[in-house]
């Protein structure tokens, strides 16, 4: 009987806690996982130790064995190499560029932004002073109006013909628009009084108007003493500010085209749907297409009896997301989607916009993608999983829950999603190839996988 064997009890250093599972693929930053670690999309991609260790021991098995047959590479995989001393040569120039453009960038952004704020302090302590010289002026003018009202020698009578043309002849002593302009400034008062004036008929009443606005202003005056203009401006003020810096450095990727680090086993998915190496070839040919990255981890492969409660439960907001399907009539397609699946608002659900997401046939390399009029369209979240997974308005393309015999589909494509085509029968030729002939496909899942990368840092929400 072969003895039971165990391995040493390792903690996590960041949880206390002992390791149990091992996610196998080194460009994640951390491979060994304790229960804290675990997070809904690692489950399906961690083994256990023992299991590690036995497909380790497979590994060495097969390589031993099969190294005993090994041929040669063939000649055509060393000009791989040829490229390394160029390449990285021109990359590091490209780069070293790319650093001076980079910093171009940011002291202008820097620049800019302290531009803006020297603006934005000078006006307010322009705005403080300004705030003084207007209660010094409030002053003044009250003090003015008292001495024109209150004074004991009476006006000289004048009518008003007689002051139409003295008026007239002041213009003879204005030589410029600045200077015509002073001369109205100095008697807009006089015009204002006048309202006072016009709305009382006899003189006794027109005076006491006067007075009864005089003592009103000098109520406004005497409360504008006790005021005390406060800047608004505060902590709360400088950490939206920088909140909203930060968003939108969030949301923008630094780097675009950015080369993205392989392995060997990248070529292949971790995939049951997928038998020969000319499927892999046709679905890497297909993403490739639209940069879609390939280091995908499979985060979700499905079992007869699930529903869209587990689909949803492994998703949790990841994105990218690539979908395979396969039908029980054995038709495998899929669709890509740079949108995470689950809802973020909305009362009913939400729409998310993308550009990028397309639906594809394996059978045939047809590919639909998004309308760009419909953009807005292509994915709808909906607040009850229970409805379904939409991609289009008409809907193009919709996975719902079938009872227990797990799920079912309808493929429609045409309304949001459409191919590029040039003419209308070639369009409908393309349609045709995702349902096999037929314009509307209901179909049955029999398999359904979905590929994301885990911690995307360009994923979008």
């Amino acid at each position: 009987m072969e003895k039971s064997r165990t391995y040493p009890l390792y903690k996590c250093a960041e949880h206390d806690k002992a390791i149990e599972l091992i996610f196998p693929n080194n460009l994640a930053e951390k491979n060994i996982l304790c229960k804290s670690c675990l997070t809904d999309q690692l489950v399906g991609c961690s083994v256990p130790i023992p299991q590690y260790v036995n497909n380790l021991a497979k590994f060495q098995e097969e390589f031993a064995r099969l190294s005993s047959k090994q041929k040669k590479p063939p000649k055509s995989l060393n000009k791989v190499l040829e490229l390394e001393d160029s390449a990285l040569k021109n990359l590091m120039n490209h780069f070293e560029a790319q650093k001076g453009h980079i910093d171009y960038i940011f002291d202008k952004l820097l620049s800019e932004i302290k531009n803006i704020f020297k603006l934005e302090k000078e006006k307010l302590l322009k705005e403080i002073d300004n705030q003084v010289a207007i209660l010094q002026h409030n002053f003044e003018y009250f003090n003015l109006k008292l001495m024109k009202y209150g004074s004991s020698e009476p006006t000289e009578p004048i009518t008003w013909q007689d002051a139409e043309a003295a008026i007239y002849q002041e213009f003879d002593q204005i030589g410029s628009g600045e200077q015509f302009h002073e001369w109205v400034k100095s008697t807009i008062d006089d015009v204002e009084d006048l309202s006072i004036f016009n709305r009382y008929k006899n003189d006794d009443n027109k005076i006491k108007g006067i007075y009864h606005s005089l003592k009103f202003l000098g109520q406004q005056i005497e409360k504008q003493t006790t005021i005390r203009p406060t800047c608004q401006y505060d902590d709360d003020m400088i950490a939206k500010i920088r909140d909203s810096i930060t968003n939108i450095f969030k949301d923008r990727s630094g780097l675009v085209n950015k080369i993205i680090p392989l392995t060997l086993s990248a070529y292949f998915y971790e995939t049951k749907i997928l038998k020969t190496p000319k499927e892999f070839e046709q679905l890497r040919s297909i993403i490739q297409e639209d940069n879609v990255p390939l280091l995908i981890q499979r985060i979700y492969s499905s079992n007869p009896e699930d529903q869209l409660k587990h689909i949803y439960s492994a998703m949790k907001y990841a994105a990218p997301l690539l979908f395979l399907i396969k039908t029980t009539e054995d038709v495998k397609f899929g669709f890509y989607t740079d949108r995470s699946l689950n809802p973020v608002g909305g009362y009913m659900g939400l729409w998310k916009d993308s550009t990028k997401s397309f639906i594809f046939s394996l059978e045939d390399k047809a590919i639909a993608r998004v309308r760009s009029e419909k953009k807005s369209l292509a994915v709808f979240c909906p607040k009850n999983q229970e409805y379904g997974i939409q991609l289009g308005d008409g809907p193009d393309l919709l996975i719902q829950d079938n009872g227990p015999k797990g799920l079912k589909g309808v493929l429609k494509i045409g309304s949001t999603y459409a191919p590029q085509w040039t003419t209308k029968e070639e369009a409908e030729s393309i349609i045709e190839k995702f349902a096999g002939g037929k314009s509307k496909w209901n179909f049955l899942v029999e398999a359904l996988e979905i590929f994301s990368i885990l911690n995307h840092p360009e994923s979008t929400k």
